[in-house]
């Protein structure tokens, strides 16, 4: 995988596989790694066959080609060993029935853990576990087969509702086990990049987003971008079985395994206070924003008194005006303001995508007691209103710092995301605006 062709013109890529195949060579003498053992039972492997199943996710890295012949002898293998492990079980299980005490002497016994169960995969315990149950299914009366459906179908309503919590808190909790391999190749880049960029910064004492600044910066995106694409293809093979079962339950039209599983990594690659990742890409997106932003920073300040009725007439007896309230819409400059605070840039995208729902919550909020006005707001919470009352929140923030924002989440988050989502359109549309884009075409632009 690492020595692909999309891969070779990355910057410090050579370095980046030799470190990543130490890392690799580093597990290989370790034994009982906790991160691998579950990711085998995820993948119905044996915990016994440790070393060899980090020997195919180190042919995954290095050989992409030989990723389908592995899968299929993998598949084979699990199916015999789920097979023969469910009739071993079926055997003492009837062996415990007839009280026999040799069974711990039958040649075909399955291993057991210190908890004195199998050590198989989940799955199969899960299996065995319908096997105790099949007669109970067979003898229930009509009635309590009725109650046993209606449960069953409000788990997979449960389970649809939250295949995205499931999906995001599964994997990260996997990627945070003690010496995973994802951790261990994150470290590999963090040493890459502060030995070849954070010196470039500091030596050279860049102070303006000239021609060599811009390619600096540009290859610094290209590494973080290809090194979280790798990583995603990486935890995308480790962890097929969990994200296809999960997978399933997403019933958002906007959301994806993609996506969960960047944001988790992009995490990863930013989350290091003690690494100058996140704040060697704040400074450069910073330099490149830095006439933009003297010009939105006037801006902000010239709007700063306006009102909502200055951005749209109908506002002057619209229910969004929040009549008489000292501070309208408070609550939705603090989120503006707490973007900045965020060094995902994913996370950065979904406070912004959210700003919109915190337009909603406060007028709600303003007319809890009118039951009318609450019968109103969400038929009449159109484009019409979004726009103008999203440019009126990010006056009245005077956060100029958010274009730097807006420039982190560009360089990093996929463009699918940012093309599809209306309320980051939305957004997109009034920094145009408030940029002197005339309100009529960013009005236009925004309803496309």
């Amino acid at each position: 995988m690492l020595s692909e062709e999309e891969y070779k013109d990355v910057p410090n890529w050579k370095n980046f596989q030799q470190g990543v195949n130490k890392a690799i060579e580093s597990l290989n003498r370790q034994h009982n790694i906790q991160w691998l053992i579950n990711a085998q039972h995820m993948s119905l492997t044996s915990p016994t066959y440790s070393s060899q199943f980090l020997g195919k996710v180190e042919a995954k890295v290095f050989d992409f080609n030989q990723y389908k012949s592995i899968k299929e002898s993998q598949k084979s293998t699990m199916q015999r060993r789920v097979t023969i492990s469910m009739m071993t079980s079926c055997i003492n299980q009837k062996s415990d029935s007839k009280g026999s005490d040799s069974s711990n002497e039958e040649t075909n016994e399955v291993p057991q853990n210190e908890n004195n169960q199998p050590s198989i995969f989940i799955s199969i315990t899960e299996n065995q576990t319908g096997l105790n149950n099949q007669q109970t299914i067979l003898n229930e009366s009509p009635e309590e087969r009725k109650q046993r459906k209606r449960t069953m179908m409000v788990k997979k309503i449960h389970k649809r509702k939250s295949a995205k919590q499931e999906l995001k808190k599964s994997l990260y909790n996997q990627l945070t086990t003690p010496n995973h391999l994802i951790d261990e190749i994150v470290k590999v880049f963090n040493k890459i990049f502060e030995k070849t960029y954070s010196q470039i910064f500091e030596k050279q004492k860049i102070t303006e987003f000239n021609q060599e600044a811009e390619s600096v910066f540009n290859d610094i995106k290209r590494f973080i971008i290809n090194t979280v694409n790798f990583l995603k293809r990486l935890v995308t093979w480790i962890y097929e079985e969990l994200i296809n079962q999960l997978e399933q339950g997403l019933d958002d039209e906007d959301l994806d395994p993609d996506y969960i599983i960047e944001a988790i990594l992009y995490d990863f690659i930013f989350r290091d206070p003690n690494s100058s990742t996140y704040r060697i890409v704040y400074e450069f997106s910073k330099l490149k924003c830095q006439e933009k932003m003297a010009k939105f920073k006037e801006s902000l300040l010239q709007k700063k008194q306006d009102k909502l009725e200055d951005y749209d007439e109908h506002f002057k007896k619209s229910i969004f005006r929040l009549e008489g309230k000292k501070h309208p819409y408070a609550e939705v400059c603090n989120k503006i303001h707490s973007i900045e605070k965020e060094m995902n840039p994913y996370l950065k995208y979904e406070s912004i995508v959210l700003l919109e729902h915190e337009m909603l919550k406060c007028v709600m909020s303003y007319h809890s007691d009118d039951q009318r006005a609450l019968a109103k707001i969400k038929d009449n919470f159109g484009m019409d209103v979004k726009l103008p009352l999203l440019i009126y929140c990010i006056v009245q923030s005077q956060k100029e710092t958010i274009l730097i924002d807006h420039e982190i989440i560009i360089s990093f988050v996929h463009e699918k995301y940012l093309d599809s989502v209306q309320s980051y359109m939305t957004f997109s549309t009034c920094i145009e605006y408030l940029l002197g884009k005339d309100k009529e075409s960013c009005l236009s632009q925004s309803t496309v």
